[in-house]
């Protein structure tokens, strides 16, 4: 088989985004990309590179380097699935809570009632106090302030800080009024 058979062949075997594009962040993310970002996404803490590396280099199937992995952190395409994967965690974290929140606040009565019935009066606000804070708030939302700016000339502001004019005024009986 001639080289230039084999060349073409092997090009033919190359995705049309490789071929195509020479700017890998244009380039969708590889299987091993995509499930690092879903096992980064799921972890608490940010994990060490140390970690990071083994954990890419297990779904990679071979040993990747440092930095690939900074290459692979700085994709655009692998930043947004990472934010969009995380935004979801939020999400579905907020669903659990809504689903199990009656069952919550049914326990936390029952504690409630268990401190009380043991005499553990220590315990009592521990249960109490959240509950009021939810329903009735020490502090009311406030109002909204209505703030005004007034704008001065630096001749108005002088005659603000002059002394006040004094005026001398008599008050006259209502009778005077109708002349």
């Amino acid at each position: 088989m001639p080289d230039n058979e084999l060349a073409e062949k092997l090009l033919a075997a190359v995705p049309a985004w490789l071929a195509e594009s020479s700017d890998p962040a244009s380039a969708p993310l590889l299987p091993w990309q995509s499930l690092f970002a879903e096992w980064l996404s799921i972890q608490s803490d940010r994990p060490s590179t140390v970690q990071q590396r083994k954990q890419a280099s297990l779904f990679c199937q071979r040993p990747v380097s440092l930095r690939e992995l900074h290459k692979v952190r700085k994709n655009p395409r692998f930043e947004q699935y990472l934010l969009a994967l995380q935004a979801d965690s939020v999400r579905r974290a907020r669903a659990i809570i809504e689903e199990h929140y009656a069952e919550g606040v049914h326990a936390h009565i029952d504690g409630m009632r268990m401190a009380k019935d043991a005499a553990d009066y220590k315990a009592i606000p521990a249960y109490t106090v959240p509950i009021l804070d939810r329903v009735v708030p020490k502090k009311e939302a406030a109002a909204a302030q209505t703030q005004i700016n007034v704008i001065l000339s630096t001749k108005q502001q002088a005659q603000l800080n002059d002394t006040p004019v004094e005026v001398e005024y008599e008050v006259l009986p209502p009778s005077a009024a109708k002349l």
